[in-house]
């Protein structure tokens, strides 16, 4: 049982990495190609979508957090020190989208630049 709640929590690990990652490069790709006042512009997503969807991704993360953190294996719980890496990438994203939405270059600047060190 223990290992059928383990493999569990894994895969739900591996689908939450694999989902914020491809947000966190869309959003810096996208930055990067088009800059504070086109990005602002964007409609599919929208900012608001994109801000909407890395709030979502931080509950999941939150969530899965505490999972793991109750199971008691090592191998599930080494999962949640790589969560902090996640959490912060998430972090670093939704302040570029704030930086965005208010036009501050300089935000914009300090977080692309945490964004692009982030390993997730």
């Amino acid at each position: 049982m223990n290992d059928k709640l383990n493999e569990k929590l894994n895969n739900e690990y591996d689908k939450i990495v694999e989902i914020v990652t491809r947000i966190l490069k869309l959003i810096n790709n996208q930055f990067k190609k088009l800059g504070i006042k086109e990005f602002k512009k964007i409609e599919k997503p929208s900012l608001q979508d994109l801000q909407d969807r890395v709030k979502e991704l931080q509950i999941d993360v939150v969530k899965l957090e505490d999972k793991l953190l109750s199971s008691k294996s090592n191998e599930v719980a080494i999962n949640t020190i790589r969560l902090q890496n996640i959490k912060l990438g998430l972090l670093y994203a939704d302040s570029l989208l704030s930086g965005v939405k208010n036009e501050n270059t300089k935000e914009c600047k300090e977080y692309i630049d945490k964004l692009d060190k982030n390993n997730i």
